[in-house]
Parts: C-alpha cells; sequence; structure tokens
C-alpha cells in the first residue's frame, strides 16, 4: 500500500519546515487486494500552524524610544491574552486523535523575560514546545522533536518596561513519534534549511 499522507493546516504558513528524510522499513505486499489488514503499514504527515501568539506588524511601524516599548509591550500582553497553555490542550488533543507519524509545526516561539539590568539572564516565560510536548505525553501521545530538524526562523529582544526585556524566538520544528519500533519507524539523514 504506498503512504498515504494527510495534512492538516491552521493559520498562515510563515516559512518552509525543515527538509527530512524518512525511512520506514515494511515488506510491500504483492498486490493491495491480498494484503492481509496486519501487512498494511501507513505513514501520515501532519503540518500545524500553532501560531506564534501576537502580531509583530505594530513593532516595525512604532517610533523611536518609548513607542517602541510600548509597542513591545503590547506585543508581549496579546501574546500572554491569546493562552497558549490553553490552546495547546486543543492542538495536543487534535494530534493525539490523527496520531501522525511526523509533524512539521510553524510558529513554535520561545518567549523569555529577563531585568533589563541584566539582559543575559533571560527566563523562559512561554516555551511552546515544551508546553505542547507536557500537553502530548499526557495524553499519550509521544513524541519527540527530530534531532537536526528544527529551525531558528527570527527573534530579538526589546524593552517592555522600564525594568524588564522581553525575547522572542520563532522556530519551525519536526516531531516524530517516539513511540514506534525502529523496524517501523527509523529517522535518517534529517537536515534543516531556511528558504527565502
Amino acid at each position: 500500500m504506498p503512504p498515504v499522507f494527510s495534512s492538516h493546516a491552521r493559520g498562515r504558513v510563515r516559512a518552509a519546515i525543515a527538509a527530512i528524510f524518512l525511512v520506514v522499513l515494511a515488506t510491500p505486499a504483492a498486490t493491495a487486494a491480498t494484503a492481509p489488514p496486519q501487512a498494511e503499514r501507513r505513514f501520515e504527515a501532519m503540518t500545524y500552524n500553532v501560531y506564534l501568539g501576537a502580531d509583530l506588524g505594530p513593532l516595525f511601524t512604532a517610533p523611536p524610544g518609548p513607542g517602541v516599548v510600548a509597542a513591545a509591550a503590547a506585543v508581549y500582553a496579546q501574546m500572554v491574552q491569546t493562552n497558549f497553555p490553553e490552546r495547546a490542550e486543543v492542538i495536543a488533543r487534535e494530534i493525539a486523535e490523527a496520531a501522525p507519524t511526523v509533524i512539521g509545526l510553524q510558529e513554535v516561539a520561545l518567549w523569555q523575560t529577563a531585568p533589563l539590568s541584566n539582559p543575559g539572564a533571560l527566563t523562559p516565560t512561554y516555551d511552546f514546545l515544551e508546553i505542547l510536548l507536557d500537553e502530548l505525553e499526557e495524553r499519550g501521545a509521544h513524541y519527540e522533536p527530530v534531532p537536526g530538524a528544527t529551525n531558528v526562523n527570527f527573534g530579538g529582544a526589546l524593552p517592555i518596561s522600564a525594568t524588564t526585556l522581553a525575547s522572542f524566538t520563532d522556530h519551525d520544528v519536526i516531531l516524530a513519534r517516539s513511540d514506534l519500533r525502529t523496524s517501523e519507524l527509523k529517522v535518517s539523514n534529517p537536515t534543516s534549511q531556511i528558504f527565502q
């Protein structure tokens, strides 16, 4: 039986996700009509834009100085309001129900803050990847990021108040099921690229 591909997209897709070579080891049946059901092998891929949580547009049009700080604070507040932990519950439920072999995720954000007086002391406040992986695990859906198949698209840091710096990093990530035997799924030669 040829591989079956299904896709699930949410929102806009900002960048092409990493290219990855996957080898699914299976013995092909002589014909689809005579193959017993247990011999059939399915490979399903899902793509999901998890949404970074805020519109970054105002940052590029804000006037310098206090205007940028106010815009950055508004962006950060919007991200908090869109409540990724709650959205991650729904995303994880949909992934667990579909149980794809691999998932391409876009706009996987890492938001961090630090005291403005010590910008190197960044602490994660919203790590979308970890939040989603925890929600998947709670539902018995076992996935891990594919090493070498994560892209950092862009990021930056701006003050959001007189005392606090906020940092944002946008990623694309490929997750693969970690509960399959090597005879069912083997990830080989992953590569990751940014395309213009």
